[in-house]
Formats: C-alpha cells, sequence, structure tokens
C-alpha cells in the first residue's frame, strides 16, 4: 500500500466506512478448476456446455467489457487498501 490510491485517501480522509466498492461481475463457466488462474467455484447452475465450474470476471461500461481479473481477487485487494463497503450487481442476473 503506497497510501496515494483514490481508496487509501478516502479511507484515511472519512474513513472505512466511506469507501464503497461497485462491482459488476460476470459469470465465466470453466470445464475445471484447473482451467484458469481465478477463483472457481462449482456452481448449481450448469453452463450452457454442462460446465459445472465458473469463476466471476470483472466487467467495465455497464458489463459491456470485461477484464481478466477475477471479483474475488478485486474485492480482497479493495479490502485490503481501505474499502468497507462492497457493493455486488449481477450482469448475469441484472442486478
Amino acid at each position: 500500500m503506497t497510501g496515494k490510491t483514490s481508496i487509501e485517501t478516502i479511507a484515511s480522509a472519512y474513513g472505512q466506512q466511506a469507501v464503497v466498492i461497485s462491482v459488476d461481475p460476470k459469470r465465466v463457466y470453466v470445464t475445471s478448476p484447473d482451467a484458469v488462474q481465478h477463483h472457481v467455484i462449482k456452481t448449481k447452475y450448469p453452463g450452457p456446455g454442462g460446465e459445472e465450474f465458473c469463476w466471476y470476471q470483472c466487467t467495465v461500461k455497464g458489463g459491456r467489457e470485461t477484464r481478466d481479473i477475477g471479483v474475488y481477487e478485486m474485492v480482497q485487494a479493495c479490502e485490503a487498501l481501505g474499502a468497507g463497503e462492497i457493493m455486488l450487481n449481477s450482469i448475469d442476473k441484472d442486478g
């Protein structure tokens, strides 16, 4: 932590409760947990090809673009920087 990020600056000035991170995750189905280097879970809703595992990918621009970063890893990093709350919105379930 450098103390220079927006999250760190706001948390330092106003407290962690003032920092709310909004995340728009999108489910990505995979055939096995070893298929990607992200936090993978077994899903009770199989994918279109019968996949039993998935990970949640971060999106930007209202879900129109994806990034190769997992939501699980990103929220842990934001928490370490000082975020006090995480607001999750599901791109797959519209809210």
